[in-house]
């Protein structure tokens, strides 16, 4: 056991792992409080629209860029999703529009990753997941 505290990584990775757990369990309380349960995988979805859109742009090789467009698209959503609570209705509750939000899109991703040369290999990156590393 002491051997993993001597790693210079462990520290880092410990301190990152506490701060985020800290982190999900604040946003968590409050997204449970609100009722929007399913919203961070509509927002998730929507930055990877943006992803896709950069792919098609062609700008992908810029990663500051796809940051901003993957961003500005997750805030496209929260936008929504905030004017959508704002408004007052009686028969459809939030997480049908944070559903359809969702569906349109992932469908949105399939049509702009279509024109994409390599759209295959991130359509499947996009359905599967993948693992993302950091470098130091």
């Amino acid at each position: 056991m002491s051997a993993a505290f001597a790693l210079p990584f462990f520290w880092t990775a410990l301190v990152a792992s506490l701060v985020l757990a800290g982190i999900h369990a604040y946003l968590g309380f409050h997204i449970v409080r609100r009722g929007v349960i399913f919203v961070d995988l509509a927002l998730a979805q929507m930055a990877a629209l943006g992803v896709a859109l950069s792919l098609v742009l062609n700008v992908h090789g810029n990663e500051r860029f796809t940051y901003l467009l993957a961003l500005g698209m997750t805030f496209v959503g929260a936008t929504v999703f905030a004017w959508l609570r704002g408004q007052e209705r009686s028969h459809v509750p939030l997480e049908a529009f944070i559903g359809i939000v969702f569906a349109a899109a992932q469908a949105a991703v399939f049509l702009v990753l279509e024109k994409s040369p390599s759209g295959p290999e991130h359509i499947k990156e996009t359905l599967v997941g993948s693992l993302f590393t950091a470098t130091s």
